[in-house]
């Protein structure tokens, strides 16, 4: 077999050396850098989307915060409205009632009096039918 002769190991030794050596120059300097544009690329690629996401993520957390936010103010200024038509309600259903009252006791001490008047025209004329009857009887 040629290839196990020891006269042709340093001719088969220096092709392997250039052989290899070629083509891992051949790797390093062009397959390599090309590989690494490509890897580069492809960075760029999956790396820009990723960052407009993020980009996308935080405005969309700082609208969600302040749509919280807005959510709040609406609630307490709501509230706020509740209460001050609920106040004004109760102020003029307290004046209301207040009036209504005084009208009621007027009306009362107008009936009241008319009463007590029409009870003494009632007991003047009881005592005149029963003087007129006691005369009559006589």
């Amino acid at each position: 077999m040629p290839q196990f002769e020891t006269t042709y190991f340093l001719s088969q030794i220096f092709w392997l050396l250039i052989s290899f050596g070629s083509l891992y120059f051949g790797v390093c300097w062009f397959i390599f850098p090309l590989y690494d544009k490509i890897f580069q690329a492809r960075d760029l690629l999956i790396k820009k989307p990723l960052e407009e996401a993020e980009v996308l993520l935080k405005e969309t957390e700082a609208l969600q915060l302040e749509i919280e936010q807005k959510k709040q103010d609406f609630a307490s200024r709501n509230e706020q409205c509740l209460n001050q038509v609920y106040q004004e309600t109760r102020d003029y259903f307290d004046a209301a009632m207040l009036k209504t009252e005084k009208i009621l006791n007027k009306t009362l001490q107008k009936n009241t009096h008319k009463l007590e008047l029409a009870e003494k025209r009632l007991l003047k004329q009881k005592e005149n039918f029963v003087s007129d009857v006691l005369k009559e009887a006589e």
